[in-house]
């Protein structure tokens, strides 16, 4: 299943018509294997530029970060440089704010994930880490001024 945000109708028909003139800036969350070879034959014919591309540690794009090392507390500290300016340029955005309603629910999923591999994390690291990473997508999304975010997989991969 592949959900598109933020792409009225219209853009997507340019697209699949060839009247795009600019690659879109698009952020691509999964889609590893097979699927992945479409997304790089889009960017390979300029419709798409991918900006940043969450992935599994297979077959890296130049702009790939690990989405195990998103989901782990070394995030912050093992990151390239360009995703601490995204944490850095979302310091003062209220939409924050509005992403901590559902800090609860990534903290559950985050505790029952680590039942499952074994692994032992305070609520406190949850909490903590949620803010890492909600200052890094909002960023992301600041700083790059992404017209698409395609996601695979949804929930699993947040």
């Amino acid at each position: 299943m592949v959900a598109v945000a933020g792409c009225p109708l219209r853009s997507l028909q340019a697209v699949a018509f060839g009247v795009v003139t600019m690659p879109a800036r698009v952020i691509v969350w999964g889609f590893d294997g097979d699927i992945s070879f479409a997304i790089r034959q889009l960017e390979e014919t300029h419709i798409i530029r991918v900006m940043e591309w969450i992935q599994d540690d297979g077959d890296k794009h130049p702009n790939a970060l690990s989405i195990y090392l998103f989901f782990s507390s070394r995030l912050l500290t093992e990151c390239p440089a360009r995703w601490r300016t995204y944490y850095d340029s979302a310091q003062p955005i209220a939409l924050i704010d509005e992403l901590r309603q559902f800090r609860s629910e990534f903290v559950e999923h985050y505790l029952r994930h680590d039942v499952y591999k074994n692994r032992v994390t305070s609520c406190h690291d949850c909490e903590h880490l949620f803010e890492v990473m909600a200052r890094m997508v909002v960023g992301l999304l600041i700083t790059t001024q992404a017209q698409w975010v395609f996601f695979s997989n949804i929930p699993h991969e947040g």
